[in-house]
């Protein structure tokens, strides 16, 4: 348990959750919270009452218009585009990252990669946030996430303090590149997300980023990946993206979309460590006779699948909610549930408990006012016995005064007898 404080923190979140379920049913009925549908939700993002801040600092995401998973890879078809019927085209701009969120493009309102370590990553943000980046178009070299101190008030801070490593987002995009999955990369300025977040400072932006909002720009390819020492110092870990999707770029004026091209040459690899190249065929491809980019392999299934119901007439179908998966460990899944259920048990054993010393008691104060009862009957059929008794005793002793003579009265009838034999033998003498 000890080496793996995943474990022990999970343990410790279900822990004070028994806890806290206790607790609550001591002091009262909870709060309640209340969950939007997604049908239920505006087209816009709205801001609801808990909302601190002004603008959209705390606004919440409006409808989600299409009905795939959100771990969804690849672009999204027409099929999932259960509102216009079109899927979201290459080209397409949105206001800010809220609305891109509504169209799955993009699924994070603030952070740029959007991914798992253990599953790969969806799709990408590029604004320039890092001085290392750079974009090309048509290939770009992206900076990884980490390395910044963002505690705090630091939410702004361009500073890098430690070295990037291989871990969470940024080992989701180098899982994409050894599988060869499409991302979906997402160009925007910084002021669409100064709308959301509290950015002050000044980006250096791309040429091929939007005048304005958040533009889809299609599916890329990472081909390599790596580390080395950024700008600052530290060590940043980098990705070579390829476009290959079967559209045109917005800011081309081809017909036709990309084709399999070189790759170009990176100079910084030469001091580069950690690289890590595909090995195996890539699961998305160009294939020659459809002459277009298809899946070769086919994509993973989803672990977050979506919940959709019929619109109303049985053609549309809407997501209604997105199941929250448990964590892939099934060794901590088995921990929590038993330590969940142990906690429970005390629970429900401490009331019953509870319960029984409760009736113990009032059973107790009963045969106590009953034994009460009882003892007092008996002291009055006892003070009644006793004087009847007493009575008794009284009319005895009155019969035996009367009946048996004083001993004063023995006495003197036998001072009297012995003088009656004196004068009687006086007499006799006499004679």
């Amino acid at each position: 348990m000890a080496s793996q404080p995943r474990i022990n923190s999970s343990l410790v979140i279900a822990i004070r959750m028994a806890k806290m379920t206790r607790s609550n049913a001591a002091s009262g009925p909870p709060k309640p919270y209340y969950s939007v549908l997604n049908q239920n939700k505006p087209d816009k993002a709205y801001t609801t009452e808990r909302a601190k801040k002004t603008g959209k600092a705390n606004a919440c995401s409006g409808k989600i218009f299409v009905t795939v998973a959100p771990d969804h890879f690849g672009p999204i078809l027409a099929e999932n585009d259960s509102e216009r019927g079109m899927g979201v085209l290459v080209g397409e701009t949105w206001e800010d990252r809220l609305e891109c969120r509504q169209w799955g493009a993009h699924l994070p309102h603030v952070a740029g990669i959007c991914g798992q370590s253990d599953y790969g990553a969806q799709s990408v943000a590029l604004s320039g946030g890092y001085e290392d980046n750079e974009d090309h178009g048509e290939w770009f070299l992206y900076t990884g996430s980490g390395g910044r101190d963002l505690s705090g008030n630091k939410r702004t801070n361009k500073t890098q303090s430690f070295d990037q490593k291989f871990d969470k987002s940024n080992e989701a995009l180098r899982v994409s590149c050894k599988k060869g999955y499409p991302v979906r990369v997402v160009r925007y300025t910084v002021m669409a997300l100064y709308m959301i977040t509290s950015l002050s400072h000044k980006e250096k932006r791309s040429a091929y980023a939007p005048e304005k909002g958040v533009r889809y720009d299609g599916v890329y390819r990472i081909e390599k990946c790596w580390r080395k020492p950024g700008i600052q110092g530290y060590k940043v870990c980098r990705y070579l993206f390829v476009r290959c999707d079967n559209d045109p770029a917005p800011w081309t004026s081809d017909e036709n979309g990309d084709r399999p091209r070189s790759l170009p040459t990176i100079k910084e690899l030469k001091d580069a460590t950690d690289v890590t190249e595909r090995k195996a065929p890539p699961s998305w491809d160009y294939d020659e006779e459809k002459a277009c980019w298809i899946w070769k392999v086919p994509p993973p299934e989803s672990r977050k699948q979506t919940d959709r119901i019929d619109a109303g007439d049985g053609t549309k179908p809407r997501i209604v909610r997105r199941k929250t998966q448990m964590m892939s460990n099934p060794q901590v899944n088995r921990e929590l549930m038993s330590v969940i259920e142990s906690l429970q048990r005390q629970t429900k054993e401490m009331e019953e408990n509870a319960v029984l010393e409760e009736e113990m008691l009032n059973k107790d104060d009963e045969n106590g006012d009953k034994e009460e009862d009882k003892d007092n009957k008996s002291e009055m059929e006892v003070k009644d016995v006793s004087s009847e008794a007493n009575e008794d005793i009284k009319g005895s002793d009155e019969t035996e005064v009367i009946a048996k003579p004083s001993p004063k009265a023995n006495k003197k009838r036998k001072v009297e007898s012995q003088d009656q034999k004196q004068e009687g033998l006086a007499e006799a003498r006499w004679q």
